[in-house]
């Protein structure tokens, strides 16, 4: 054991903080709203455009349909599906796909997916008007807010928590229903 090298705290430390930035970029990468990153959604909408045999468009549409519709929790049924243009995708092809394309790390949930398209998203729903989905959290907040228009209702979807273009009432109502629900219990 004389051999042995003692274990220094402060060596170890020096040699952490030297670490090419590089090395670090990857394992940091989105970790604040542990989002997917531009190239695994890049991957994801390929992927099922390939697999269903369809464009970009109509794959990002669907993605936009399903994930507000509540497609981020791990509850909702495989099979749920939305039809583009006469293309259905599922939640089980986007898990599938998500699984797949999946760069260092072991899978990409739908709800990182969301967060990584939380403008994406909006976008298209706020185009499609009265016929849009609301939001998964909408429901609750028109039991709490008077007055949601359909626009509210529409960005009313946990994934927008963190997206700094979501209306200020409704970013103010997520935020209060996050804090209520995982931090003051």
């Amino acid at each position: 054991m004389e051999n042995a090298k003692k274990f220094n705290l402060e060596e170890i430390t020096n040699r952490a903080k030297n670490m090419n930035i590089e090395d670090l970029k990857d394992s940091v990468k989105s970790s604040y709203n542990n989002e997917a990153s531009p190239e695994e959604i890049e991957k994801i909408i390929l992927g099922l455009c390939e697999e269903k045999e369809t464009t970009p468009d109509i794959v990002l549409t669907a993605l936009a349909i399903l994930l507000q519709q509540g497609a981020t929790s791990v509850k909702t049924p495989g099979q749920k599906g939305a039809i583009v243009k006469g293309k259905r995708i599922e939640v089980n092809d986007i898990r599938r796909i998500a699984k797949k394309s999946a760069l260092k790390r072991s899978d990409i949930s739908l709800r990182q997916i969301a967060r990584a398209l939380k403008q994406e998203i909006v976008d298209i729903l706020l185009t499609m008007g009265d016929c849009a989905p609301d939001g998964n959290l909408s429901k609750l907040m028109k039991l709490e807010l008077k007055n949601v228009t359909k626009t509210e209702a529409i960005w009313a979807s946990d994934f927008q928590t963190y997206n700094e273009k979501c209306p200020e009432r409704v970013r103010n109502w997520l935020v209060n229903n996050y804090m209520q629900k995982f931090r003051y219990k």
